[in-house]
């Protein structure tokens, strides 16, 4: 019995080392920045889920949101954080992904509905970019601020606080302090730059 204690304790130990415990929540919800725009995600389908994705725009006639658009995210998931533009038609979602791993995809922007563009973390990010950002488990901290203004998303980070799911024995690595960053991407043009 006390063998199996042991390494029950071990296999606990191990896989804290590697991976949270509970996976970060995915985001359901967003508005624009002029607030004309509301975006919202839904799961459908049990046992396997499907996630819906409406973007509503507000009518002034009728003083309520009503849906534009409707698209089912394949080849993506809902990331932690999502946005949507003034004008309704680019919806983004950026996870905070696993570092460098299976999940490394950062930065999703669909277009009318459609996928128009995604970027890895390893994309966005140089390596001691990537190495100055808070970890915990196997999820990387690299986001800490985003909004689209001016046909514009900017991206800014990392995370300054370990945003903690489950237990906080899941935290691995804090942020450097001496890192910082900060991304613009086009909507338009779909190009990537960096601020300064």
């Amino acid at each position: 019995m006390k063998s199996f204690r042991l390494l029950l304790i071990l296999l606990l130990i191990t896989s804290a080392a590697f991976a949270d415990f509970f996976p970060p929540p995915a985001a359901s919800f967003a508005a624009s920045t002029d607030g004309t725009k509301v975006v919202r995600v839904s799961r459908e389908g049990a046992p396997k889920q499907s996630e819906r994705v409406t973007v509503y725009a507000f009518n002034k006639s009728k003083d309520s949101y009503l849906a534009v658009r409707s698209f089912v995210l394949t080849d993506a998931h809902a990331g932690e954080f999502m946005f949507v533009s003034d004008d309704g038609r680019h919806v983004v979602f950026a996870g905070i992904g696993a570092y460098i791993g299976e999940r490394g995809l950062g930065v999703w922007i669909f277009t009318d509905g459609k996928l128009a563009k995604r970027w890895k973390i390893e994309d966005l990010l140089t390596a001691t970019e990537i190495e100055g950002c808070a970890r915990t488990g196997a999820t990387l901290q690299w986001l800490d601020q985003a909004s689209i203004r001016d046909g514009l998303l900017y991206l800014h980070g990392p995370a300054r606080g370990v945003r903690g799911w489950g237990s906080s024995f899941t935290v691995m690595k804090g942020r450097d302090e001496n890192v910082t960053f900060s991304l613009k991407i086009d909507l338009a043009e779909m190009k990537l730059k960096r601020s300064e």
